[in-house]
């Protein structure tokens, strides 16, 4: 049993199709088979894919916050009752895009931030940055949620996925700017899903995905040769190692 202790995470990204589900279901396997908690709860708010719904080693509950085509904020009421009131649990809620804005006004207006700052977990917003095209939206994302937590003690992490592009500014990768240091005063830290610059690794992952398996599952199958398992065993490491050290383990 792990001594990990516990934290309220959320994935949170307005433009999607940039990873935020494959975050959430590596931060999920990250709890629940790398640090072996007991007591990890997943949930999905995604109204149009749910995919970390579907990934059955998860369990994560679907919270329908969708009625006759329109977002009902109350619908967060139970899903934070219960975030608020289970200090001796882990929680990671994978929001969909069409729910960026609806929750993040739903923290402003219950006050949200505030009661986070009286409660014994962590908290943490997960946010994706890309590389190309959807960038600039990210990064609007980051800031906006940056902005949102400022003054709590919310912290935010910014994962860069470099399989979708590599953020640069300036012509330089996103690390190597200013952009964390003006923005980033609540920053916990960041997780780079590294682009190995491989096919193999694209179409392992790709494999992965799209039959809804966690890691300790893909090392269980016979769908996935010996060095598919390998390489994805060396994705969620570098991965894992990096959440180690925003977790403080």
């Amino acid at each position: 049993m792990s001594n990990a202790k516990n934290s309220i995470n959320f994935i949170l990204q307005g433009k999607g199709g940039v990873g935020k589900s494959f975050a959430a279901s590596i931060l999920s396997q990250y709890f629940l088979d790398y640090k072996n908690q007991e007591n990890v709860v997943v949930a999905d708010t995604d109204p149009v894919n749910a995919t970390t719904a579907k990934i059955k080693r998860l369990s994560a509950e679907v919270i329908k916050i969708i009625e006759d085509n329109k977002i009902v904020q109350s619908r967060f009421d139970s899903m934070f009752e219960a975030i608020l009131t289970n200090p001796d649990q882990t929680f990671v809620v994978d929001n969909g895009a069409s729910t960026f804005l609806p929750l993040s006004q739903y923290f402003l207006d219950n006050c949200v931030m505030e009661m986070f700052d009286d409660i014994e977990q962590d908290v943490y917003i997960h946010t994706v940055i890309v590389g190309g095209q959807p960038m600039s939206d990210t990064l609007e994302g980051f800031e906006a949620i940056s902005k949102l937590v400022s003054g709590s003690k919310v912290k935010v992490v910014a994962w860069i996925n470099e399989f979708l592009g590599v953020p640069m500014l300036s012509g330089k990768h996103i690390l190597e700017t200013n952009f964390f240091s003006k923005n980033g005063a609540n920053l916990a830290g960041t997780v780079v899903i590294t682009d190995r610059k491989s096919d193999a690794y694209d179409s392992d992952i790709q494999k992965m995905t799209s039959l809804s398996l966690t890691l300790g599952e893909v090392k269980e199958s016979d769908t996935f040769n010996i060095m598919a398992k390998s390489r994805l065993n060396r994705v969620f490491n570098d991965i894992y190692k990096q959440l180690d050290d925003i977790y403080g383990e």
